[in-house]
């Protein structure tokens, strides 16, 4: 009989049916594991599309107040962003304030200190970045989101650069009868990377006078910040390393490095060390600033 199969002793029963009946717990997991599944494959391919890297564009634009353009976007499969030719309107123009970047990447985690949390910035990565500063209408450096990292860089390495006043009003107006502002102080960049590795190779920096004319200049830039993680206490390591600067006293440094460990705002100097030439003819390059900035082809 169709459903029945017989006992040795030639009774009959009926079959058991050979697929379980699925609980509803079992269920809900594996509606929520396809419905990962479909969201996760579509943020990820999103990452490939120009309308995400005209996103990025914009998003950098309003952060740096510079026109930008970026060659190619992309998303890892574990979701972590990747640039390639990023570059201001502008950059590697002598005098212009501007942004070149060959490769950056920016990695991210939910996991920090053993808990969990938003998603959080773990890493940056940027292969041949190119900055320069200019002197800002309204005083300060431009782009204006990049003055901590400036002065703490030009801090460091001992750049002495003074900081520019704001443009003076047009002559056929009047001024405002008010007491002049006082510029912000930087906010210190190493409270920003207390979670977050930093590491910066073949970089070029360059700052620039009202005139156009160069006041400094660094190439050939290393930088790793690294957070260290102790029982009750959290430090930071970091070491720059630059080929060979120019300082606004005209004098030349090259092997420079400076390794440090910082204890909230403490700064521990482990090692400072220079060739120091006189003062005399700017470095190869330095007629334009940083020399070559590097190849970028922004996308249309």
């Amino acid at each position: 009989m169709e459903g029945r199969e017989p006992k040795v002793d030639g009774k009959w029963f009926a079959r058991k049916d050979a697929r379980p009946r699925r609980s509803g717990p079992v269920r809900f997991i594996r509606t929520c594991l396809v419905l990962f599944a479909i969201l996760y494959l579509g943020v990820w391919l999103l990452g490939f599309t120009a309308g995400f890297r005209s996103y990025l564009e914009d998003d950098l634009q309003r952060r740096l107040g510079l026109p930008v353009k970026i060659r190619k976007a992309r998303l890892t499969p574990d979701l972590n962003l990747v640039i390639e030719g990023l570059a201001t309107e502008g950059s590697g123009r002598k005098g212009q304030p501007g942004v070149a970047v060959q490769k950056g990447r920016l990695e991210w985690t939910l996991l920090d200190d053993g808990r969990w949390h938003w998603p959080r910035l773990r890493r940056i990565q940027l292969e041949g970045c190119s900055l320069a500063f200019a002197p800002a209408e309204q005083g300060g450096w431009a782009p204006t989101a990049l003055t901590a990292f400036s002065a703490q860089v030009a801090d460091w390495g001992g750049f002495g650069l003074p900081t520019p006043k704001p443009a003076p009003p047009p002559m056929d107006l009047e001024p405002e009868k008010t007491a002049p502002a006082k510029p912000a102080k930087p906010a210190n960049v190493l409270d920003q990377l207390r979670h977050c590795v930093l590491d910066l190779d073949d970089g070029r920096m360059v700052w620039w006078n009202e005139d156009g004319r160069e006041l400094a200049s660094a190439q050939k830039i290393r930088l790793a910040v690294t957070p260290l993680a102790l029982p009750n206490r959290l430090m930071i390591h970091g070491l720059l390393t630059v080929d060979e600067a120019h300082r606004t006293d005209g004098r030349r440094a090259r092997n420079f490095r400076f390794e440090f460990l910082d204890l909230r705002g403490q700064q521990i100097v482990l090692e400072l060390k220079a060739d120091w030439t006189p003062t005399g003819a700017p470095p190869a390059g330095a007629a334009d600033g940083i020399g070559k900035p590097p190849a970028v082809e922004p996308g249309k």
